[in-house]
């Protein structure tokens, strides 16, 4: 008996050519992912609301909402990456893409290798179920306070010339005085 297979990803295709859809998807499958298609922006951004995959896979000549709305109103709600499929090849329309929120861009004629191959590329930088929110910002003048409560710089600090460097009133200034010689 077989047991099921966690899949790879989730991943919804929003492409309004019924055809190449369904050729997507099916190999997306075939390769471990779950899949999604979608054939309008309408339907593609509800349904990237109701399923919340961790791929979009989207062109932008769509019917209902074009490509570029569809994948600035994901980003209100979503931060799934999204990798557009275009027969767009100005610059200017990957720049758009780009810009409204597109983690790569894909020109029509591609093959279907070289999006699953972008799509392990994303998945292994850290999927979207896998990202982690920023690091704190940290405060230089906190983190050297603290490091000098640590490590008293008279103690870690030398200059070229192996004399110490000391530390007054919580500021490291440059009063060196000669380091102690090893016995």
């Amino acid at each position: 008996m077989r047991t099921p297979v966690e899949p790879l990803a989730k991943v919804l295709v929003i492409e309004d050519e019924k055809t190449l859809a369904e050729m997507i998807a099916a190999y997306l499958a075939r390769s471990g992912y779950q899949t999604a298609v979608e054939n309008d922006g309408v339907a593609g951004v509800h349904a990237a609301r109701e399923q919340s995959p961790d791929v979009v896979i989207l062109d932008l000549g769509l019917p209902g909402l074009d490509g570029i709305e569809v994948c600035r109103q994901i980003r209100t709600f979503s931060d799934c990456y999204v990798i557009v499929v275009t027969a767009r090849t100005d610059e200017v329309d990957t720049l758009i893409g780009l810009s409204v929120g597109a983690d790569d861009y894909v020109t029509k004629p591609f093959s279907l290798e070289e999006v699953i191959t972008r799509l392990r590329v994303i998945m292994r930088r850290g999927g979207a179920a896998e990202r982690r929110p920023a690091p704190p910002r940290l405060d230089p003048h906190l983190c050297a306070r603290r490091l000098a409560r640590c490590h008293p710089p008279a103690q870690r600090l030398r200059d070229h010339q192996g004399l110490a460097l000391r530390a007054r009133r919580g500021r490291a200034d440059q009063a060196a005085r000669p380091a102690a010689q090893p016995h």
